[in-house]
């Protein structure tokens, strides 16, 4: 029923069609196609996907400005991966989530791994009420343009969650790929990397936007002015939209 193959993963073979297609549909898109298993350990019932936790981590950690006495709010938190890396180096986080089984999955490991400085509550950004400065550091992984109803988060959520931030926001958008919006009049339009710098500007944050990792979001850090926030180390490439580049000596003279 399975294959293995040279480099040890798995292949769907000589299975019906309707059902190789099915599993097919249940993996995740990058494995779809390659049609293989998804290298992931099985623990306590649930795929705790080490190996997508690493890079999607691995961004954040050199970036991120966690301190001892922070109090972090993870808006999006799945089954809660990226909040049990931040609260090893903070006080405490607080991770929200609108799918109340993923929820379950997260509040099972804080549970077995007995964690005391994380809390998880069922939510959306769109109904979520923060009161502004309320947390240190605001994670935002991969929430804007996801829809919750009829709505997409957009960037009135955005201006949501940099008024929450007191020092510093992270957030995790595709920025590189057109995002359709569409508002409760049904009328639909695109935020790009300009409209969400100007808003994190208008916010008073300082921000910057680096370069997609395959398969990942851009990572947009903002940090709030007058705050001492820093980014600990910067990663390779940098994504500037055109719009902000008009004043630039090598671009003055060309058409955008």
């Amino acid at each position: 029923m399975w294959k293995q193959s040279d480099m040890g993963a798995y292949s769907v073979m000589n299975l019906p069609l309707r059902i190789s297609r099915g599993l097919r549909r249940l993996l995740p898109r990058r494995y779809q196609k390659r049609g293989e298993l998804p290298r992931r350990q099985y623990r306590r019932g649930y795929y705790y996907d080490k190996e997508g936790l690493s890079e999607r981590w691995d961004d954040i950690a050199r970036i991120v400005d966690l301190r001892p006495s922070d109090r972090v709010l993870d808006m999006g938190c799945a089954e809660g991966l990226i909040s049990f890396e931040a609260a090893k180096h903070v006080r405490h986080v607080d991770g929200v989530e609108i799918n109340p089984r993923l929820l379950e999955r997260a509040i099972s490991e804080a549970e077995a791994e007995n964690v005391k400085n994380i809390s998880f509550s069922v939510g959306s950004v769109i109904e979520f009420s923060v009161p502004p400065k309320s947390y240190d550091i605001v994670l935002f992984l991969g929430v804007m343009g996801k829809r919750v109803g009829a709505k997409r988060v957009g960037l009135v959520e955005l201006e949501k969650m940099l008024m929450a931030a007191r020092r510093q926001i992270i957030i995790r958008v595709n920025i590189e790929k057109r995002l359709s919006l569409e508002d409760e009049g049904g009328r639909r339009g695109d935020f790009t990397l300009h409209q969400i710098l100007t808003v994190m500007d208008h916010q008073d944050f300082d921000a910057i936007c680096f370069s997609r990792r395959e398969g990942h979001g851009n990572v947009i850090v903002g940090n709030r002015r007058n705050s001492d926030a820093r980014i600990r180390s910067a990663l390779p490439l940098v994504v500037v939209p055109t719009e902000m580049m008009r004043d630039h000596p090598c671009l003055r003279d060309v058409q955008t």
